[in-house]
């Protein structure tokens, strides 16, 4: 049985750090395959504009193209909202019998993972790779000693957000160095994030 790691976002755009988190799990953990799973509409950011899921497929599958084992997965463009990830979890969970399935996220996220729909289901039948971003190890709630939280330390701390990327692009600053090959050039060409 394959493991694939599933790594929840909006992904607007990816750029290079959701990349390099994906390539040190698949070095460095039990996963076979990391799964990027965009949302049409983060339950966390609602109210929020994004761009269009195309858009972001298309960004997506360039960022990936080159790793067999990065895929991209438009899962909940087919699920009926609000977009919760334990039910994702649990659709994928039933449909992929041949796959085991562990959670992605930024320890930033997961500071609030009690907020989340179903959370204790989720950390008791799943495992979560948290990778460090963003927070202070003091305000590491409870959930980071459960048994099924793995905290990759050692995964690559890059300094970027796809919220600074996008602030970036409408000043109009070079932002190639950030951003995977192709997807600097197809937000060039589509004129995203220009305001």
């Amino acid at each position: 049985m394959k493991k694939a790691g599933l790594y929840f976002g909006t992904f607007d755009p990816v750029h290079k750090g959701h990349l390099g988190v994906a390539k040190y799990l698949i070095n460095h953990s039990d996963c076979d395959e990391i799964w990027f799973i965009p949302t049409p509409q983060s339950t966390h950011k609602l109210g929020k504009s994004i761009s269009s899921m195309s858009h972001r497929l298309a960004m997506l599958n360039i960022a990936t193209s080159a790793n067999p084992s990065i895929i991209v997965k438009d899962v909940e463009s087919a699920m009926s909202p609000p977009y919760f990830t334990y039910d994702t979890m649990t659709y994928l969970k039933n449909s992929n019998t041949t796959y085991s399935f562990a959670l992605i996220m930024g320890a930033d996220n997961f500071v609030a993972f009690s907020s989340w729909k179903n959370y204790k289901e989720l950390l008791d039948s799943f495992p979560v790779y948290v990778y460090p971003r963003g927070e202070n190890k003091a305000n590491k709630t409870a959930l980071f000693t459960h048994q099924n939280v793995h905290y990759i330390d050692n995964a690559p701390r890059i300094n970027v957000s796809a919220s600074f990327v996008r602030a970036q692009i409408q000043k109009a600053d070079t932002l190639s160095p950030l951003l995977p090959s192709g997807v600097f050039e197809y937000i060039l060409r589509e004129k995203l994030y220009n305001g």
